[in-house]
């Protein structure tokens, strides 16, 4: 044997091993105790925490969401009221014609095809509005109904069968989809 070798024995434990003794057994595991017991507190801190950032994480994200329909909603509501101008305006545009049209006399003398030309255009104008779920209420002749009509005043009738009807449209009204 070489006596600059060690042997086996020697190389299984070298100087950087440290044994042991009994006495010592006993304080490091109290030492592991109080880590263990440490490193739960910062678990459970860390747990704690993350619960902590994933609620805020949730609640973010829901009002986000929420944050989202309210601005379609808004979207929604200003495209509603900007197609309710419209409209109006073209509601306007309807009664110049239904005027024209009431003065028979004025009317028949026009020239036929620039008459018709004319109603070619109201009937385009009424296909618009019909196409956005917008009617013409043809009320002459009906049963006054005050949740559809607006009355500005009354007029006196020859016979009872014409008592409560609307006898003159003044200006015509217009029945959307949900029925007024």
């Amino acid at each position: 044997m070489d006596s600059d070798k060690p042997d086996k024995k020697e190389e299984e434990h070298s100087e950087e091993d440290v044994v042991i003794d009994e006495g010592d057994e006993e304080e490091t595991t109290l030492d592991y105790a109080q880590k263990l017991k440490k490193l739960k507190k910062e678990l459970e801190a860390i747990r704690k925490e993350r619960d902590e950032y994933l609620a805020g994480w949730q609640r973010s994200k829901a009002d986000y969401v929420n944050r989202g329909k309210e601005v379609a909603l808004e979207i929604e509501k200003a495209q509603m009221r900007a197609q309710e101008r419209v409209l109006r305006e073209l509601f306007r545009a309807c009664d110049s014609f239904e005027m024209a049209f009431a003065n028979k006399d004025a009317w028949e003398s026009v020239d036929k095809n620039w008459r018709h030309g004319v109603e070619y255009i109201y009937s385009q104008l009424l296909d618009v509005l019909a196409e956005f779920g917008v009617t013409p209420l043809h009320a002459q002749g009906v049963q006054f109904d005050p949740s559809l009509h607006e009355s500005i005043g009354e007029v006196p009738v020859e016979n009872a069968e014409q008592d409560g009807k609307i006898v003159e449209v003044v200006s015509s009204g217009y029945k959307g989809r949900d029925g007024v």
